[in-house]
C-alpha cells in the first residue's frame, strides 16, 4: 500500500532508502523556507514526512511529536545539517530568533516540552 505522504514519487525512487529520505528532507526545507511565516509558524504542515524508523545519526528520542508541525521539519532539516557540516549554526540562529520574539508560542509550533534536552537539538 502506498502511503499518502509524497504521492508523486514512485515505489521505485522510495526503494533507494537514503536517496529518498534526502529528497524528502529537501522539498521540507523547501517547503519550510518558502512559504510566508505568518501561515507556517502555527498550522500543521501540508506535506508531511514520513517518520524515521532507523536513522544512522542522532534523532527524536520523543517518539510522540507530531511529524505535521514545524518543530519535526526543522528536527530533519537539523538532520540533515548534522551529516553534511557537523559545525553548521542552524539551532544556534533558531534559538537567537526565538529569544528575539519571547510571545513566540512554541507548543503551537509543535515544539515538545524539555525539546532542549533532545540530543539533535543540544
Amino acid at each position: 500500500m502506498r502511503p499518502t505522504c509524497f504521492p508523486r514519487f514512485p515505489l521505485e525512487q522510495r526503494a533507494q532508502g537514503e536517496q529518498f529520505i534526502l529528497q524528502v528532507i529537501i522539498i521540507m526545507a523547501k517547503t519550510v523556507f518558502n512559504k510566508p511565516y505568518t501561515r507556517l509558524w502555527n498550522r500543521p504542515l501540508q506535506i508531511q514526512p514520513l517518520l524515521l524508523r532507523h536513522p544512522r545519526f542522532v534523532w527524536l528520542i520523543n517518539k510522540t511529536v507530531s511529524n505535521n508541525r514545524l518543530y519535526y521539519a526543522f528536527s530533519m532539516i537539523i538532520y540533515l545539517l548534522n551529516t553534511v557540516d557537523p559545525n553548521h549554526t542552524f539551532k544556534q540562529k533558531l534559538e537567537t530568533l526565538f529569544q528575539k520574539y519571547p510571545n513566540i508560542d512554541r507548543s503551537a509550533m509543535g515544539f515538545p516540552v524539555n525539546w532542549q534536552n533532545e540530543p539533535l537539538w543540544e
